[in-house]
């Protein structure tokens, strides 16, 4: 018996929304997982990119068939747009500034 190749049948902002789907698919019992990529270690599983839902290749008319209809509910877990004070701001270039200098004056003295 071979393994299921699972296939793309949408992609979402965020963890929440996939959520949503996966749990819509399964009450109509069409397995499927979503997948963030490996970025989700470094962003606490709330993608840069986005999350992809996944299904038995098999299954991918009818979970497109059952989405056309689906209304997902927005959570805003991926809003990259967040606004952040001038002191929020100026903080991140101080700290930044601050590593970047770090890291040069390291290289400099390395070097030398």
């Amino acid at each position: 018996m071979g393994e299921q190749k699972f296939v793309k049948v949408a992609a979402v902002q965020n963890r929440m929304e996939a959520e949503q789907i996966i749990k819509l698919l399964k009450k109509q019992h069409i397995p499927a997982y979503y997948d963030g990529g490996f970025m989700d270690v470094y962003t606490g599983g709330n993608p840069i990119a986005g999350e992809v839902i996944m299904v038995p290749e098999q299954n991918k008319k009818a979970a497109e068939e059952l989405l056309e209809e689906f209304t997902i509910i927005q959570c805003g877990g991926s809003d990259h747009h967040r606004n952040a004070s001038i002191f929020q701001r100026t903080v991140g270039w101080i700290l930044l500034a601050g590593v970047l200098g770090a890291v040069i004056l390291s290289f400099i003295t390395t070097i030398s």
